[in-house]
């Protein structure tokens, strides 16, 4: 039986779909610099990629937690990845190509499909893939993480 005063390991404070916004909006920016995007090593990347999510949540009078590069980093990993499923379950609703259907109708029938598959749980991304989805540099990424 555990002791009272044992201390638990708390959490951080959890993002809020806002944040996941701006950490995919400062992911693009950093990784779409056309003078600094390819020659950045991976520290300098993530660093610059802190700073643009800092500055952005500044600019936008939200509270800045501070949170670690490491933790930008594991966050943007979860989305990316959760996104990616997403991708798979979009194009497959894509494919059926239904007559009649809009792509509102399309996107909501995608977060069917990805919710249906238990071990994804629920979408909780789709303000991040709006983000993602178009951005080259993104598809170019998320298919060499496939790997």
């Amino acid at each position: 039986m555990p002791s009272s005063t044992t201390p638990s390991k708390a959490r951080g404070v959890k993002y809020k779909p806002v944040k996941d916004k701006v950490l995919c909006e400062a992911w693009l920016s950093v990784s779409c610099d056309p003078i600094n995007g390819i020659y950045q090593s991976g520290d300098d990347f993530y660093n610059k990629g802190k700073e643009a999510f800092d500055t952005e949540l500044a600019r936008l009078k939200s509270t800045v937690a501070e949170r670690p590069v490491s933790l930008l980093n594991s966050r943007f990993q979860t989305i990316s990845q959760a996104v990616s499923k997403f991708v798979a379950c979009h194009e497959k609703v894509l494919r059926v190509c239904q007559s009649g259907r809009s792509p509102s109708d399309q996107e909501r029938d995608a977060v069917a499909l990805y919710e249906s598959i238990p071990k994804n749980g629920s979408f909780k991304f789709l303000q991040c893939w709006h983000i993602l989805r178009d951005s080259e540099k993104w598809g170019a990424w998320r298919t060499s993480n496939e790997k």
